[in-house]
């Protein structure tokens, strides 16, 4: 663990000696490089008089972004958001982190804070990419956020970088949050977070159209490949918690399509397009950026080629049954008091195929209560079973909800037994039987 903040600490010393490099003052012009002279007498002059007359500039909340492939593209960022945070006449927008959002949703969509458009008025985008013969090109992008797609203002840089400059060119950026941009995708391990904006950009979408209800129909047979099915399948479960929105097989307000490719290298753009059965509604699309490793379309055969770190699909050995290609993993586990001395118990279990064909399974899970409120299996009471059943093709992974309600729970009685809630059986799955309570129903082979 130290070790790793050290090399930590020693990349934002090092960012921080780049910016100063920089950012010298003009005493020190004589060992500025070619770059950081253009940037402090010329990019940053110009802008600061655009802050100070131009309508379009002054007093409008400016943000400053980088593609977020090298250190020198966010030290030029940083630099820029140093100098620029002293121009009064302009509101800088000062990065933040990445919000975490609840485990669920909120009840209806009137409760959503939905922004339509970004939340601040321009962007000042920084992009830096190397020619031939030792050159580098630095480009400033001034943008106005109701017209994205046109820069009413730009600066270009050519030459040669200094030493420090051209060793900063060549390291990756330190990214400080992720925010499911194409220059911040969310990471594999923030998959519940993908899933939550996917879901609420949606919701967001199709709130103006809801008078009362509306209802989605999801694909059928589509599979998505691991791990972006667990994004779509949690970003499915949080639009089903509004009560406005829901899931129907026929006659749906919305036919729901699930699309992804890859924008660069282990970049994935995951988008969900809302088409409507009627001209009363409008459509809607919404996406989110993911970086994975997953199987790789090839444009011009349509066939799939696998990323040299996804995991091969197992071929089933003669007469070995389906349960030992059935992965199974708890993600969590919690509670929810209901009153009268009872409570809910829910799990999410991701549940992955690793075999070449396809299979069924059925799993029950034993909920109750731990007498004394003491976790060890000879005080647990069985109350109640939850269930799960499915089909998953090869290479397929879901995330399933397993809900039981109404075990007993009363830590604090004023009389009797403490009896707290909990399961028995999830360090079982793998062994489909946990002293008498049955965990698996079946797990089979099907077409």
């Amino acid at each position: 663990m130290w070790m790793k903040l050290n090399l930590n600490s020693k990349r934002i010393l090092a960012l921080i000696f780049a910016v100063a490099c920089l950012a010298v003052t003009p005493a020190k012009a004589a060992a500025r490089s070619q770059l950081s002279y253009w940037l402090s007498d010329t990019a940053l002059a110009e802008i600061k008089t655009l802050a100070s007359g131009h309508p379009r500039v002054t007093h409008r909340s400016l943000h400053i972004s980088h593609q977020g492939k090298t250190a020198l593209e966010e030290a030029i960022a940083i630099t820029l958001q140093k100098s620029l945070r002293r121009v009064e006449q302009l509101q800088l927008i000062v990065p933040s982190a990445s919000v975490v959002r609840s485990p669920d949703p909120a009840a209806s969509v009137d409760e959503l804070v939905c922004n339509s458009r970004p939340v601040w008025d321009n962007e000042l985008q920084v992009t830096v990419r190397e020619l031939d013969h030792g050159q580098a090109e630095v480009q400033l992008h001034l943008v106005d956020m109701a017209e994205p797609d046109v820069a009413f203002q730009s600066w270009r840089w050519q030459g040669s970088l200094s030493a420090a400059e051209h060793e900063f060119h060549t390291r990756a950026a330190q990214r400080v949050a992720n925010a499911g941009t194409m220059n911040a995708p969310w990471a594999e391990a923030e998959l519940e977070q993908a899933a939550a904006q996917l879901s609420e950009q949606l919701a967001c979408s199709l709130r103006p159209d809801i008078v009362r209800r509306v209802t989605l129909q999801w694909p059928g047979q589509q599979t998505i490949p691991a791990p972006l099915d667990l994004a779509v399948s949690e970003a499915r479960r949080r639009l089903d918690y509004y009560r406005e929105i829901s899931e129907t097989q026929q006659e749906a307000d919305y036919q729901v399509k699930v699309e992804w490719h890859a924008v660069s290298d282990g970049i994935w753009q995951l988008s969900v397009a809302a088409t409507p059965q009627s001209d009363r509604v409008a459509s809607a699309q919404v996406a989110t950026y993911i970086e994975a490793r997953l199987p790789l379309t090839t444009a011009d055969t349509g066939q799939h080629r696998t990323s040299p770190t996804a995991v091969p699909l197992v071929e089933p050995g003669p007469g070995k049954p389906a349960s030992e290609y059935l992965q199974v993993e708890m993600l969590d586990v919690s509670q929810s008091d209901s009153g009268w001395a009872s409570a809910g118990l829910r799990v999410r279990l991701r549940l992955a195929n690793r075999a070449n064909r396809p299979l069924e399974y059925g799993l029950s899970l034993s909920g109750g209560h731990y007498l004394q409120c003491i976790p060890e299996p000879r005080y647990y009471r069985h109350d109640r079973y939850g269930y799960a059943q499915g089909r998953l093709a090869p290479g397929q992974s879901v995330v399933r909800v397993m809900e039981i309600e109404g075990a007993r729970h009363s830590p604090n009685p004023l009389l009797g037994t403490p009896k707290c809630a909990g399961f028995k059986g999830l360090e079982g799955l793998e062994d489909f039987d946990n002293q008498g309570h049955k965990v698996t129903q079946f797990i089979r082979w099907t077409l």
